[in-house]
């Protein structure tokens, strides 16, 4: 029998290494499996690293909430929520829930807030849920609100606390609130002080 042609055995060779997974060729890209990818000078990312900078850009969102609610930042806050948001403080004032505009969930806010002397929201670190292009959120919050008048003296703040149970969604290649639910919510101080504040700004 004829020894096999020295060129198709050549020709396996080169073959095989381009097979293996563990041989980076000398020229531009890399094998990985069976497929040759375009060298970038970086690792690809991992899916776990994916899933980090997801969570991370939910995270901010929901500190950057905390952050706009006390600056009176209404433009900011806006541009966190889906157009269509779902909304549940029902433990905290009653009523029902309900889904409204986000201009709207935001217009209430700035009728409210003005009227405190100062507000300070503070949200802890988050656990968050992936699931496609749907996420959601559990985190504690604790709200300190405070009308400094002398009429009110020792009754001149209202404290508001539970968990944050937030859902996100997608839009444009962005995260968006969808829904904002206080849950295990509590109250103590003085529960007529957002009457008070309502009124407040009503008159500035």
């Amino acid at each position: 029998m004829r020894g096999l042609d020295p060129r198709i055995h050549y020709v396996r060779k080169i073959y095989a290494k381009q097979m293996d997974p563990r041989v980076k060729p000398a020229g531009d890209g890399q094998w990985i499996g069976e497929r040759r990818i375009k060298s970038t000078g970086k690792r690809p990312k991992s899916w776990e690293e994916i899933k980090m900078g997801k969570r991370s850009d939910i995270a901010n969102i929901i500190g950057a909430l905390a952050v706009h609610v006390d600056a009176r930042r209404w433009s900011e806050l806006l541009a966190l929520f889906a157009p269509e948001v779902r909304v549940d403080y029902v433990l905290l004032f009653g009523g029902e829930a309900q889904s409204m505009k986000r201009e709207e969930l935001v217009g209430g806010w700035r009728k409210l807030l003005p009227g405190f002397t100062r507000t300070c929201h503070v949200i802890g670190t988050p656990v968050i849920t992936l699931s496609g292009e749907i996420a959601q959120a559990s985190a504690s919050v604790v709200a300190w609100h405070f009308v400094k008048a002398p009429e009110l003296a020792g009754r001149d703040y209202w404290l508001v606390g539970g968990c944050y149970e937030m859902s996100f969604t997608k839009i444009g290649g962005a995260w968006r609130i969808a829904g904002l639910t206080l849950a295990r919510a509590w109250a103590e101080g003085n529960l007529d002080l957002p009457r008070i504040a309502g009124e407040r700004a009503a008159n500035e």
